[in-house]
């Protein structure tokens, strides 16, 4: 991981909440920043991203590839609205509200980051063309078998 680059990403949330700010510090800890890095090197074109939330890896990636073009997909409007208003710093990279489960486009991309879980294997998935990179977050077995207690006393507040 690149420190320059590490630092103009994480001051393209400057306005941002502090805990935004904190967790894409925090993030960068754990991402798999390195592997992601060197699959796009030397690549050009436009990337689709789907479940980018913050766009952080998104962000970092075009600082350190200028050919690259990033278009964000995902759930979250909060998050949405974010990287809207803070694109002019990270102008290469996009946000939109969607569902990537639902895409309904015609194949545009070079290539498809897509986040996914062991809980999201069994999803069916959507053909958007281009290369794929996969980029899988472990997630303990405890924490998802404990999610749905969980969720239900959240629901529950």
């Amino acid at each position: 991981m690149k420190l320059a680059a590490l630092r103009s990403t994480i001051a393209s949330y400057r306005g941002a909440p502090p805990v935004t700010r904190a967790f894409v510090v925090a993030r960068f800890v754990v991402a798999p920043v390195g592997p992601l890095e060197a699959e796009l090197r030397g690549r050009s074109g436009r990337v689709l991203s789907l479940g980018s939330g913050l766009c952080m890896l998104e962000r970092y990636l075009a600082v350190q590839n200028p050919n690259l073009e990033f278009v964000g997909i995902d759930l979250d409007e909060d998050k949405v609205a974010l990287i809207a208003e803070t694109r002019h710093r990270s102008p290469r990279v996009t946000l939109r509200l969607g569902d990537a489960t639902a895409i309904d486009e015609p194949a545009m991309y070079d290539t498809c980051l897509l986040y996914t879980s062991d809980a999201a294997d069994d999803l069916h998935c959507v053909d958007l063309g281009g290369r794929r990179i996969i980029k899988k977050k472990k997630v303990p077995r405890t924490l998802t078998q404990e999610l749905p207690s969980v969720t239900k006393h959240i629901d529950n507040q």
